[in-house]
């Protein structure tokens, strides 16, 4: 009868677990990225591109100075604070990109940054992706 189990076998072993064990991490990707289309004048505009799986919801928020009056957004945000960060909350996304605009009264002064926020459905951990143009 010969010996199956040998210190070359255990070594095999003990590697194609610690690959295995590695794998996720290292393959890991975010189903949700995102990026500025226009990032100056006077349309800002941010889209978001969300993969399978997607999350349940997102949170979308922009940062603008308080010098920039906002005549219109779109989709509707849930909240426009005077300090100047335009917020989203959109629940039920399906995979695919989703725009959001902010139109100013005046090109763009100072700058803009996005932050999406979301839990991510493969891991179970809360994200937050920070984005300037």
């Amino acid at each position: 009868m010969k010996k199956i189990i040998t210190s070359s076998n255990i070594i095999v072993l003990f590697l194609s677990l610690c690959v295995t064990a590695l794998l996720p991490l290292t393959t890991y990707a975010s189903s949700v990225n995102g990026r500025y289309i226009k990032g100056s004048g006077a349309a800002i505009v941010f889209e978001v591109t969300v993969g399978k799986p997607a999350p349940a919801s997102l949170i979308v928020e922009q940062s603008l100075s308080q010098k920039n009056k906002i005549k219109e957004a779109s989709p509707q945000p849930q909240k426009i604070s005077a300090s100047g960060k335009v917020k989203w909350l959109v629940k039920n996304i399906k995979p695919g990109k989703k725009q959001f605009t902010i139109k100013l009264a005046s090109p763009l002064q100072g700058s803009v940054k996005g932050v999406v926020r979301y839990r991510d459905p493969s891991s179970g951990k809360f994200l937050e992706m920070n984005v300037t143009p």
